[in-house]
């Protein structure tokens, strides 16, 4: 899979939500998810390319991000984001265990990160449809 962005629907009113998980087959499950909701999804399965559209001003509205991947884990893209003065909502994915998961969050929230949900693989796609309206709903009502 190559990690894209669809710039031109990102710059529209759609809701856009970047996916960034080292594995492919839950970035393009997750992906599918956010589209079939109406969403635009960007998938990555690397930091970098997610850095790069950042850096070309195209600014997800939402970032569900793996805490563990081989070149960069989630504290350090989060980090990167802060330096970078970046301000994404974020939900927490991992293969890990919940406390895994809530020493992330407290180690995002001294990088002044947003993280506004978690969840463990495998993934309960309803949950996360859930969260998703409630996210929108919130953000725009």
């Amino acid at each position: 899979m190559e990690d894209s962005y669809p710039q031109e629907k990102c710059r529209v009113s759609k809701f856009h939500i970047a996916i960034l998980d080292d594995l492919e087959p839950i970035v393009n499950l997750l992906a599918r998810l956010v589209e079939s909701m109406g969403f635009a999804a960007s998938r990555f399965t690397r930091p970098k390319p997610f850095m790069k559209m950042i850096e070309d001003g195209v600014l997800p509205d939402l970032l569900i991000l793996d805490i563990v991947m081989p070149e960069m884990d989630a504290i350090e893209i989060i980090d990167w984001m802060e330096k970078n003065k970046i301000s994404i909502p974020i939900i927490l994915v991992s293969g890990y265990d919940e406390d895994y998961i809530k020493v992330t969050k407290s180690l995002a929230a001294h990088k002044n990160a947003k993280v506004i949900g978690s969840f463990t693989k495998p993934l309960f796609l309803p949950d996360i449809q859930a969260t998703l309206k409630e996210i929108v709903n919130s953000q725009h009502p």
